[in-house]
């Protein structure tokens, strides 16, 4: 049986799980998209919250959820299942290594990897070992990705993988120039990954046979995250080589002299609590062009890469700064309903902002233009305390379900209605993690360089946050 140690907040009734489509993998699909169509609603209540005592969750790691079981893997290495209705434990598994990434689920199987080397199946309601792999030089650092009978993942030895998915068999490899640390993503019989040699790769699903390697992309990491598919592209973010501090101070600076503001926080926060921010799109267009001419100049800023999925190519250029990376690679965008991605960028002209690196924006990622159609929210001048955390130095993940974005941060959980801008709190307070204390043996103030997205099942949401998974309920 599983060590968790389970608090449970429960609701007058804990209604029984409605029909849905689970959340088997990062990001819910193998596309890296972040869209269900399931879309809880509030009012939200906390049902459980489930700890595993003296074991930490790193912050890139999300739930999985599928068939009425939740997994997360933790540091100790060890996989634990939860019972989704209860978040009592069900079973747990050791690996021989800290679990660093979320596992992934098919065909009523988990699947997880360690950074002791080892890959695991296992089946899901019984936690019964199907399979190991003998260990890989160096471990595992991404989370794996099952398609068809064949489970993907790269490794931190520099060689990408395909394992069956029956007997943990390796079936083909490719080898690359430095540890892989990105979780891949696959689209119409192809996988996409990306390596620490800072190049990206396509490879034929089925046979491993190289279809594309890309330029070199500027950057020190494309590490913890994914690839994303958007249309006929795959989108790719990478941290800056530029120390934080000095990567936001000077794009802050130049979107500052473009829009015609003294670079002082006093005159930025007066402006960014006004009207100003409210332009035409003639405006927002003069800006990102001026965040392209910025980004051609110097080239060891650019952190979002548009590749053509065919050719690996670079097809376009978008105007997205880094920010929301906290030291490491800068949020991916998600896909929403349209075939846009939704993305963070940053700009003068947006009510998405507090904290002290502003200028933050939340934005339409157009997968024709390659332009962005800005979102404005409908709740002020600023955001309403505890939903949004607009600020450019801390780490923020999405999910979609239907017509909601779900707003991961540090420490809160928010939405915004998609349709009428509307911003509401679901759970959690600054500086705290989901509204709970540190854990005694995983205190961590900034919770790290990278978030997990708020998993979505049903009418539920499952976040993990501050080495704790939450579930919360809403309304279908």
């Amino acid at each position: 049986m599983s060590r968790a140690l389970c608090v449970c907040l429960v609701v007058a009734a804990i209604p029984p799980l409605a029909a849905h489509a689970d959340w088997p993998a990062v990001r819910g699909d193998n596309q890296r998209s972040g869209l269900v169509a399931d879309e809880p609603r509030g009012p939200f209540e906390r049902l459980w919250i489930a700890e595993f005592e003296g074991e930490a969750i790193t912050t890139r790691v999300e739930a999985v959820v599928a068939d009425g079981v939740v997994v997360v893997g933790t540091m100790a290495g060890r996989l634990h299942a939860l019972d989704a209705q209860t978040g009592e434990g069900s079973w747990s598994l050791d690996l021989d290594g800290p679990i660093l990434h979320s596992p992934a689920v098919a065909e009523g199987r988990v699947f997880a990897a360690s950074a002791g080397g080892e890959a695991v199946c296992a089946d899901l309601q019984s936690g019964e070992v199907v399979w190991r792999t003998a260990r890989v030089l160096y471990g595992f650092h991404a989370s794996p990705m099952v398609e068809g009978d064949l489970v993907l993942i790269g490794g931190r030895d520099g060689t990408f993988r395909a394992y069956d998915a029956d007997t943990g068999d390796e079936r083909w490899s490719v080898a690359t120039e430095g540890p892989i640390r990105t979780t891949a993503a696959s689209a119409d019989g192809r996988v996409f990954f990306a390596s620490d040699d800072m190049h990206a790769y396509c490879a034929e699903l089925l046979t491993g046979d190289l279809v594309w390697r890309s330029d070199k992309l500027p950057g020190q990491s494309l590490r913890d995250y994914y690839p994303v598919v958007l249309g006929d592209a795959v989108v790719l973010r990478s941290a800056p080589v530029t120390p934080m501090p000095h990567r936001i101070g000077d794009d802050a600076a130049m979107l500052c002299r473009n829009a015609g503001i003294e670079n002082h926080w006093q005159a930025i926060e007066a402006h960014l609590y006004s009207d100003a921010v409210r332009v035409p799109p003639e405006t927002h267009a003069a800006e990102q062009a001026a965040i392209l001419d910025w980004l051609e100049e110097r080239p060891h800023a650019r952190t979002c890469f548009v590749l053509d999925a065919d050719s690996g190519t670079e097809v376009a250029r978008a105007p997205v700064l880094w920010m929301a990376g906290c030291q490491g690679v800068a949020t991916p965008p998600v896909r929403g309903r349209d075939g846009r991605g939704l993305t963070l960028y940053r700009t003068a002209y947006s009510n998405f902002n507090l904290g002290v690196a502003p200028l933050v924006g939340l934005g339409w990622l157009d997968p024709q233009s390659w332009r962005i159609d800005p979102i404005y929210h409908s709740d002020g001048d600023r955001p309403p305390w505890n939903t949004f955390w607009g600020t450019a130095d801390e780490a923020i993940n999405f999910s979609i379900g239907g017509g909601t974005l779900f707003i991961c941060h540090q420490g809160t959980l928010s939405a915004l209605d998609l349709e009428s801008g509307h911003l509401s709190h679901i759970v959690g307070d600054r500086d705290t993690w989901g509204g709970e204390p540190s854990v005694a043996w995983a205190r961590n103030e900034w919770h790290g360089p990278a978030r997990g997205s708020a998993a979505i099942d049903g009418d539920r949401l499952y976040w993990v946050t501050g080495s704790r998974v939450i579930a919360i309920q809403g309304e279908g």
